[in-house]
C-alpha cells in the first residue's frame, strides 16, 4: 500500500510538473519583442476574427453575402442579413494592424481565413497577399485537424502566415480555451507547435504609433 501511495504521489507531482511547462504557456514574449521575432519570419500567427455582429451588416445594407448590395429591386428593402459583419471599430484596428504590419516590415507570405463573412473580411483587411478560403476554418463545424496540420508545418521560407478562423478551432487545434475577438496567437509551428506570444488587436496600432512617435 505504501508503495502504490508513494507511486501515485510521483505520477501527481510528474502531472504537475507537465501542467507547468505546457508548450502553449511555456514562453511569453513582449509585445515589442514579438515584432522583432515575426520580422524574421518563420511564424504562424493565429487570429480569431474581429469583432462582428449582424447589426453591421444591416447598416451596410448587406443581405449576408460579402459586400451585399443596399436594397433589393424595385426599391425594395434589402434582405435580412444572415451572416454577422465586422463592426466599423474593427475595421479601424484591422487598419491599424496593417499599418504595423508595414511599418515594422513583417513579412507575410500566406493568408487563410474561414468563409463566414466576418472572418473573410478580417482576412481581406489585410491585404498583402491574397487571401485563400478554407473550409475546414469555418467555426461551426467540428475541428477537421486542418489548423493543427498546419502548425506542424513552416511558412514560406522568410515570411509568417496568418490565419483567421474561430474560437472552437483554436480551442480543439491550438489548445487555448480564452482567445479574445481579434486576438493573435503567436505560434513557432513543428512538430510540437509553441506558443510564444500574444497580441490584441487594438495592439498592433498602439505599437506602430508609440514607435512612430518616438522618431
Amino acid at each position: 500500500m505504501d508503495k502504490l501511495r508513494g507511486s501515485l504521489r510521483i505520477g501527481l507531482a510528474v502531472a504537475l510538473l507537465g501542467l507547468a511547462v505546457a508548450p502553449a504557456e511555456a514562453q511569453r514574449l513582449s509585445g515589442e519583442e514579438i515584432i522583432d521575432t515575426l520580422r524574421d519570419g518563420g511564424y504562424v500567427i493565429v487570429m480569431r476574427h474581429a469583432p462582428a455582429s449582424l447589426e453591421a451588416a444591416r447598416n451596410r445594407g448587406g443581405g449576408g453575402g460579402f459586400g451585399g448590395g443596399r436594397g433589393g429591386r424595385g426599391g425594395d428593402p434589402a434582405p435580412e442579413p444572415t451572416e454577422e459583419a465586422l463592426e466599423q471599430s474593427s475595421i479601424e484596428m484591422l487598419t491599424g494592424m496593417r499599418y504595423a504590419i508595414w511599418r515594422f516590415e513583417v513579412p507575410i507570405g500566406a493568408i487563410y481565413a474561414s468563409p463566414t463573412q466576418r472572418a473573410r473580411e478580417h482576412a481581406e483587411e489585410i491585404p498583402f497577399v491574397d487571401v485563400e478560403i478554407v473550409a475546414e476554418l469555418a467555426g461551426e463545424a467540428a475541428s477537421s485537424g486542418w489548423l493543427a496540420g498546419k502548425l506542424r508545418e513552416a511558412p514560406m521560407a522568410g515570411s509568417n502566415t496568418i490565419i483567421v478562423t474561430h474560437s472552437p478551432n483554436i480551442q480543439s487545434d491550438v489548445g487555448i480555451d480564452a482567445v479574445a475577438e481579434g486576438e493573435a496567437l503567436i505560434v513557432s509551428p513543428g512538430a510540437d507547435p509553441e506558443v510564444v506570444g500574444r497580441l490584441t488587436l487594438r495592439e498592433w496600432s498602439v505599437l506602430a504609433t508609440e514607435s512612430s512617435s518616438g522618431g
